[in-house]
């Protein structure tokens, strides 16, 4: 008798185990796929840009808080120019005809302007809409971000509608889910250089020299920067910067997925599909910066976790 109860026990505890293990293991295979409900603040609005009318190179995110307003163009595509046009909502016309209030000169793919609320030609509130004329140009040709209208009289542009977000304390909760991607450090610039295996699997691999390099997501999506610094007492320092609104994967808002970094070091050049579980150096990062110290070695394999935040409709209640 005392055997089959010690048995009974035994096999709860084995069942019990086994369900907080499936549980576990659904958390961290699936990080993304929960509903997130959260107070209502302010989050990035992505927006494509379109070359060519149609031709998506990359994005602009515009994102405000109290004080400034945040334009960030984002492209595959080395630009020239980057100029943004502030558009009063009401007649839907340039506040300055003719002249680009805010304009830099690349070469760059990715470019944020900051501009304080309090500096804008016109009174800003919170709940006041913008439209935005984001413009850029990249071998002599024009690309604009937002919703195209389509060419009439011989041209075409583009506008963003925006609404200054007001951060509040408190307010109707707003849903959010997570975009997430899986990313690979390039051996440079170009995506897809060096990689693991030449069919298939789209994960690249780097070869040490102190450099920065880009980081891309879905094959070919820039969404940051990896920097490997000098050797120092045997060891190398890599640091990962995210730009946009990418950030580090988190389960929910707040709080990131365990070891969405993974970095593994080679002494030759590796081959095979990786197991980036496997990967000998792992860390957790929050936000869009963190950096981890690694033994200096001939070449390293970077897995980053990323992704970004975005606004859905949220269920209706029961």
């Amino acid at each position: 008798m005392k055997r089959n109860l010690l048995f009974i026990v035994m096999a709860l505890v084995a069942f019990t185990w086994s369900c907080q293990k499936d549980e576990i293991a659904d958390k961290f295979q699936n990080p993304i796929d929960n509903l997130k409900t959260a107070e209502a603040v302010c989050v990035p609005q992505v927006f494509p840009l379109f070359a060519g009318q149609t031709n998506n190179i990359g994005t602009v995110t515009v994102f405000n808080d109290k004080v400034n307003l945040y334009v960030t163009y984002q492209s595959e595509q080395e630009m020239e120019e980057f100029a943004l046009y502030i558009l009063d909502y009401e007649p839907q016309e340039r506040l300055t005809p003719g002249q680009a209030p805010f304009k830099n000169n690349g070469p760059a793919k990715n470019f944020t302007f900051t501009i304080p609320l309090a500096d804008l030609s016109f009174d800003v509130d919170c709940g006041t809409t913008l439209w935005l004329q984001a413009k850029t140009v990249s071998s002599g040709e024009t690309a604009y971000g937002g919703v195209i209208t389509p060419a009439g009289s011989g041209s075409w542009y583009g506008n963003i509608e925006y609404v200054i977000c007001c951060e509040p304390n408190g307010g109707a909760p707003k849903c959010y889910e997570f975009n997430g991607e899986t990313a690979w450090a390039a051996n440079g610039n170009v995506a897809g250089e060096m990689r693991y295996n030449r069919r298939g699997n789209w994960a690249t691999y780097v070869q040490y020299t102190a450099k920065t390099t880009t980081l891309f997501a879905g094959q070919n999506i820039p969404v940051g920067t990896v920097n490997f610094s000098e050797v120092v007492d045997g060891e190398v320092t890599i640091t990962i910067a995210l730009t946009g609104n990418w950030i580090f994967a988190e389960y929910e808002m707040g709080v990131a997925v365990e070891d969405n970094i993974k970095i593994q070091d080679y002494v030759s050049a590796p081959s095979g599909n990786p197991a980036p579980g496997q990967f000998a150096h792992k860390a957790t990062a929050e936000g869009q910066s963190f950096n981890i110290t690694v033994p200096a070695n001939n070449f390293y394999g970077v897995h980053v976790d990323v992704g970004y935040w975005f606004e859905v409709e949220c269920p209706e209640e029961e």
